[in-house]
């Protein structure tokens, strides 16, 4: 059993660790990044102060009694529940919790707009997908592509740190706890590594699922052609494209009985417009329903959404 420990005032105040966070400095010091621990309400309010007053914090095996020096941070929030008269006190380090990054970010912006350097996040993900959480966070802060977040961590590997989770029977629901601290970056200087991805390989984009014949053909574009002459011109090529890119969600030839019970029956054209704007809202929550003035749009579109 782990507990954290503290000497304050001449008297010692402990608590069960059940989850400790930590990195090692390049002297070998740990470094506490977050700890989740539990006991009484004075003795968790003296703990958690203790990370903002004491350097140096102790962490005690009682089955061995080994006792290890951890250097607190000084920068944590933490979370409080209770349990009968047991307190739980999870201390996180401030850049894992989304306010306080937003905050700083702001801050950021506000000082430099042209490119400035993101704040450092801590990534915590509770059931171990580390990859797509810090995937998910680099795409959202730096405008990548989601494609392929479960690679950002490789391709930025020098920016980003695996940190120490040290589970113990008391963990709980964090016993597969995952944690990533993502070193704060230029917009800039992460897009060059994508680029330099994608030209070496690393980073593949989708292959174009064209047939050879449609490849092949190209269209034709010559100086001082209209659009009818461009259309014209390449009928047939941009015909196959579509074809073949575009495929109807609605073929045209069936109609729900309902189209015929309304008190003004569509016209064909109407009711094929009302058919696939129903197929579209089966699958989404909005479509744009488009015909010119007097051309019964209203109508159409009062039978799609009824």
């Amino acid at each position: 059993m782990l507990k954290i420990r503290v000497n304050e005032e001449n008297k010692t105040v402990e608590l069960f660790a059940k989850t400790l966070i930590y990195k090692e400095t390049s002297l070998g010091e740990k470094l506490l990044i977050g700890i989740d621990m539990a006991g009484n309400a004075s003795a968790v309010a003296s703990v958690y102060a203790s990370l903002y007053l004491s350097e140096e914090i102790e962490i005690v095996d009682d089955r061995t009694g080994a006792v290890e020096s951890v250097h607190s941070t000084g920068l944590y929030r933490r979370t409080l529940t209770k349990a009968g008269d047991v307190r739980h006190c999870f201390a996180l380090p401030r850049n894992a919790v989304t306010n306080d990054y937003q905050e700083e970010l702001y801050q950021r912006l506000k000082e430099n707009t042209d490119d400035p350097v993101l704040p450092s996040r801590t990534i915590v993900a509770k059931n171990g997908n580390i990859r797509e959480m810090a995937g998910n966070f680099l795409a959202d802060a730096y405008g990548l592509p989601k494609t392929w977040k479960e690679q950002y961590i490789d391709i930025l590997k020098e920016h980003c740190t695996e940190l120490k989770v040290q589970t113990t029977s008391l963990s709980g629901s964090w016993k597969n706890m995952s944690v990533i601290e993502i070193e704060g970056m230029k917009e800039s200087d992460v897009l060059k590594k994508i680029e330099a991805a994608i030209t070496d390989g690393r980073l593949q984009i989708r292959r174009n699922d064209e047939p050879d014949s449609i490849k092949s053909e190209q269209a034709q574009f010559e100086q001082n052609m209209s659009t009818e002459d461009y259309l014209r011109t390449n009928a047939n090529i941009l015909a196959s494209k579509v074809e073949h890119h575009l495929k109807p969600i609605y073929d045209g030839k069936s109609f729900l009985k309902y189209i015929g019970e309304t008190e003004r029956v569509c016209v064909p054209a109407q009711a094929r417009a009302v058919m696939g704007s129903y197929h579209v809202l089966k699958k989404k929550n909005g479509v744009f329903n488009v015909g010119d003035m007097g051309t019964g749009s209203v109508k159409r579109s009062t039978i799609s959404a009824a």
